[in-house]
């Protein structure tokens, strides 16, 4: 394990910029046949690389990311590059300008390497995409990254980028997080403007970062939650509450009951191992049911809100140009199309009555703790035994920030989410790291 963060390494100095540019750049060329980079852009890597060691030199870096590679999911728009979205590329022009998060880490000094790849519309949890083709773990051959924001987790746990940006609609960082190994950070819904997100469902979308050391996250928040005057949900930082930092003492951590989960034995261990690690170091833990919750279903209720969001979106396009788009992400949206008002606004109002019954959890408790995803890694071609989104759509329907925080195991890593209150982010990162090192797969 390693107690630093990769971030902040070039602020000391220990490294170029450039230097880092050309092992990401070398990384990706060598580590072609996982499929996770869709585009690269190396003109422009260089020449910030350029920039940010020449500020280096002169005493005049912008702060821990200066310098620092980073990739993003290819649904956020990036000046001169073509976002997909992953739908087909052909006839599609390149970006006038950067999403609001990547504009924000390039003043943040961090140089953008490569758009990355995803299930197409992200919508899926494997990212097995027709037109990009099917993204792999680099955790073991033939394994599924999870997704939506699969080529995210697989660039960041192969080492092409210290740190990536995906999506997270119904769980679409923190799943494939959970099944490569890493920290994923979903943040407070306003909490990060989503201008130049291709957007999936507007009422559940989330942008945030997958990292390796989960330290990290806080400088990558810091710089990406900025005001947003674009984006009309996203909370200016003057005008968000207070929030709290502190590890895990002192904690009423609320233990998630998953009687009604479909959750392997040993993700139900390595929750336990977590619940425990929390408790030596000072946490209360508390027994808690999220009144209603029926994981099946309201996975498919979420589903069914998503579709139904992506068809007033996409619909007429689809109709116009079909071409663009492949066989299963057609399928779902039409299925979006045609579902009765009832039977959606039913939906919705579960999904509603879901966020605030964890919210009221959250009245009683600091955070929830429970499993990120029900099972670990699987092929891509393998069953599922549930969901991958019957865990982690409780912190989307909530609008609330989740952390997923990887668990070693005997085999491959297992996840756990720690839930918190609205703008709690910079204490789930401590708490994140206070469990790094006992019973995480790496420290912060």
């Amino acid at each position: 394990m390693t107690s630093r963060t990769v971030v902040s390494c070039p602020e000391r100095g220990e490294t170029t910029s450039q230097a880092r540019v050309a092992a990401a750049l070398a990384a990706i060329n060598a580590t072609a046949a996982l499929n996770a980079v869709i585009a690269v852009d190396p003109d422009g890597a260089w020449a910030a690389a350029r920039a940010s060691d020449a500020r280096r030199r002169h005493g005049m870096a912008l702060g821990p990311l200066d310098g620092v590679p980073f990739a993003v999911k290819d649904n956020l728009t990036v000046s001169g590059m073509v976002t997909t979205g992953g739908h087909a590329a052909e006839g599609l022009r390149a970006d006038a300008s950067d999403a609001h998060v990547v504009a924000a880490l390039r003043r943040a000094g961090a140089v953008l390497i490569a758009k990355l790849n995803l299930e197409e519309g992200a919508l899926g949890a494997l990212t097995d995409n027709p037109h990009h083709g099917r993204c792999f773990n680099p955790l073991g051959e033939g394994l599924s990254p999870g997704g939506s924001s699969g080529g995210s987790a697989a660039a960041v746990a192969a080492g092409l980028v210290p740190f990536a940006l995906g999506s997270d609609t119904l769980g679409s960082v923190r799943i494939p997080a959970s099944w490569c190994g890493l920290f994923g950070l979903k943040p407070t819904r306003g909490a990060v403007g989503r201008t130049g997100l291709m957007p999936l469902a507007p009422s559940l979308d989330t942008i945030g970062p997958l990292v390796r050391a989960a330290g990290d996250l806080r400088a990558i928040i810091a710089a990406i939650a900025g005001d947003d005057p674009d984006d009309p949900e996203c909370v200016p930082p003057r005008g968000r509450p207070p929030t709290v930092r502190h590890g895990a003492a002192a904690l009423t951590v609320g233990v998630v009951d998953l009687s009604r989960a479909s959750v392997d034995d040993e993700v139900r261990a390595a929750t336990l191992r977590a619940a425990g690690a929390l408790e030596r170091q000072g946490a209360q833990l508390l027994p808690l049911a999220i009144d209603g919750w029926e994981p099946a279903h309201a996975a498919r209720d979420g589903l069914l809100v998503i579709e139904a969001e992506a068809a007033a979106i996409v619909g007429e396009r689809m109709r116009t140009q079909p071409e663009r788009y492949g066989a299963t992400f057609t399928r779902l949206v039409r299925y979006g199309e045609a579902v009765p008002a009832p039977r959606l606004v039913g939906a919705a109002d579960r999904l509603r009555r879901l966020g605030g019954a964890v919210r009221r959890a959250l009245s009683v408790a600091d955070v929830l703790l429970l499993p990120t995803t029900g099972q670990r890694a699987v092929p891509h071609d393998a069953p599922l035994s549930a969901s991958p989104a019957e865990l982690t759509i409780l912190a989307n329907v909530a609008g609330v920030p989740a952390i997923a925080i990887p668990i070693a195991t005997d085999g491959l890593p297992a996840s756990v989410q720690l839930i918190g209150r609205p703008w709690s982010e910079p204490a789930l990162i401590d708490i994140a790291e206070a469990l790094a090192g006992s019973v995480s797969i790496r420290s912060g």
